[in-house]
């Protein structure tokens, strides 16, 4: 596979990144179904446990070395709930809240230690966000939308608006394919290609091919002037 790529990609034109995923793919045994052998959950989970010491082990700069971590540990959890990383609709999540998906998954993120200086890296994440004045005025039609019992279009209103946390919220209660779109426009509208917090989103949305776009969707225009334009 690595013949193919380098063949076909010179070296101008290479992507960095694509060349050391190929070059540590092939350099690295991973214990999965791509070696040629079935491989238990168990050899599987000692693997990642095995990779995260190493890399605590490591004095290596800690922003790094978190990343590889909270990444390994993300893995791990997908692994062990056969790539699922929030619970099926209708589950009852009040009756067994600390057994859910998502608590598990909150309590990993929750765990990082937090230093202002590796977590200021969030806003290198987020693509332009939306004036105050534009995020009251959102605020203001979705609430006169879900008081005349209109829950869809509010939740629209939302997505136009990048009011994410209301609009997941909405979307969660609308059903699963609501909730599904709604982290796939976040994920390509406000978040920076080829950040963790991106792709870590389009997995949750199964958006595989959008993992590997290099581009930014709209380069901060909010999904209203978008709509307004094509009208």
């Amino acid at each position: 596979m690595l013949e193919v790529v380098n063949s076909n990609t010179s070296v101008s034109t290479a992507a960095p990144a694509a060349c050391d995923y190929f070059n540590t793919l092939c350099q690295q045994s991973f214990p999965g179904p791509l070696v040629g052998r079935n491989v238990s959950n168990k050899d599987l989970s000692k693997w990642i446990d095995e990779r995260i010491a190493n890399y605590e082990s490591l004095n290596m700069d800690y922003g790094k070395g978190e990343n590889m971590r909270m990444l390994l540990s993300l893995l791990k959890i997908a692994c062990q709930h056969y790539g699922k990383l929030w619970s099926p609709f209708g589950f009852d999540t009040l009756l067994k809240e600390t057994d859910t998906l998502e608590s598990v998954v909150a309590k990993l993120f929750a765990s990082a230690k937090r230093k202002d200086a590796f977590y200021g890296a969030l806003s290198h994440c987020l693509q332009l966000l939306p004036s105050e004045g534009h995020v009251q005025a959102t605020t203001i039609d979705m609430q006169n939308l879900l008081v005349s019992g209109r829950k869809k279009e509010a939740l629209q209103r939302a997505q136009e608006g990048q009011l994410w946390g209301p609009a997941l919220v909405l979307a969660s209660q609308l059903g699963e394919q609501f909730y599904i779109d709604t982290i796939k426009q976040m994920a390509l509208y406000q978040l920076v290609a080829g950040s963790p917090l991106r792709t870590l989103c389009l997995l949750i949305a199964r958006q595989l091919t959008d993992i590997f776009s290099t581009g930014s969707t709209i380069d901060g225009m909010d999904l209203s002037q978008q709509h307004a334009e094509k009208t």
